[in-house]
């Protein structure tokens, strides 16, 4: 299942990871003669919006670097990544451009042994070294808990504690979703997103980027693109089960999990200057817990999307 939040370099990516073997599946989705832009993303939430998207030819990877090799390439023409991971690769750079916004929170805080986070001794959590990790951090220091901090290499063990002992994780949808099937009676005890979002640090899983170069010569192209997307998720989150269908045949998750939590995925589309803010906003915060998950630097306004 998935993950959300990768990091480049030397932790992890893990917020849009499996633990199912890496496949890449292209679907050509173009309805016109025009070329259709070339879109990689990852196998996990990021892919719920473009799923339904016409006139894109969509590659979805389960693995980031090769989404990466991809956009550097010149074989992708736009990419979904994980907002740290962006924000490495454009350090390493300066090439990159933020277009867009497209998923937020997708961490939550689960539970079938205690009601209140407060209460809980330990927790497990996936993403050692990567963005789950910061985030947990300011959460607890946010709260003044001291709750022992368990790491897990994927959500699949976190849970195997849920069903053996009872235990409190931080899991991401969609698994949240998968865990309750598993262990009905499983909580949600805190959204990170709202919880962080309280402390004014958005919670910000993916963000989509283009080469500089690309998106200075493709203006058009590329606005009508962010208008196809954001009409395409505001579409998926009023019909999930419609959506869900494509879902699964990308992949990723069954419909009837992918439609269950599409409410609890937050993706939307935000551009211009509210992209801007936000995201320096989530890049500090990550900084301040860990130079290294954007790269040693905030992006400067350049990065960003006019």
């Amino acid at each position: 299942m998935m993950l959300l939040a990768a990091c480049a370099g030397a932790p992890a990516a893990t917020t849009e990871e499996t633990s199912e073997p890496a496949t890449t599946e292209t679907v050509a989705t173009s309805e016109s003669a025009a070329e259709p832009l070339r879109v990689v993303s990852l196998k996990g939430p990021t892919t719920f919006g473009v799923a339904t998207m016409k006139n894109i030819d969509l590659t979805v990877t389960a693995l980031p670097e090769e989404a990466v090799a991809k956009l550097t390439k010149g074989e992708a023409d736009i990419a979904f990544l994980p907002a740290n991971l962006a924000a490495v690769l454009n350090s390493k750079s300066h090439d990159l451009e933020a277009l867009a916004i497209n998923n937020y929170n997708v961490l939550y805080l689960v539970s079938n042994e205690v009601e209140d986070v407060k209460d809980a001794q330990t927790i497990y959590s996936v993403g050692k070294g990567a963005t789950p990790e910061a985030l947990l951090s300011i959460y607890l220091k946010e709260h003044g808990l001291d709750s022992e901090v368990v790491y897990v290499n994927e959500p699949a063990e976190a849970l195997a504690r849920i069903q053996e002992d009872k235990a409190t994780a931080l899991l991401p949808e969609p698994f949240v979703t998968v865990a309750k099937t598993k262990v009905p009676e499983l909580q949600v005890l805190e959204d990170m997103g709202t919880a962080l979002g309280a402390k004014d640090v958005p919670v910000i899983t993916g963000i989509v980027v283009a080469k500089s170069e690309f998106a200075e010569a493709n203006g058009a192209r590329i606005d009508a693109f962010l208008t196809a997307l954001e009409e395409n998720v505001a579409h998926m989150n009023a019909n999930p089960d419609e959506t869900a269908s494509a879902v699964e045949a990308l992949g990723i998750v069954p419909a009837k999990i992918a439609a269950k939590a599409i409410p609890a995925l937050n993706l939307k589309i935000v551009t211009g200057k509210e992209m801007e803010d936000e995201l320096t906003k989530y890049y500090e915060a990550l900084f301040a817990e860990n130079p290294k998950l954007v790269g040693g630097e905030v992006p400067a306004s350049a990065f960003y999307r006019k």
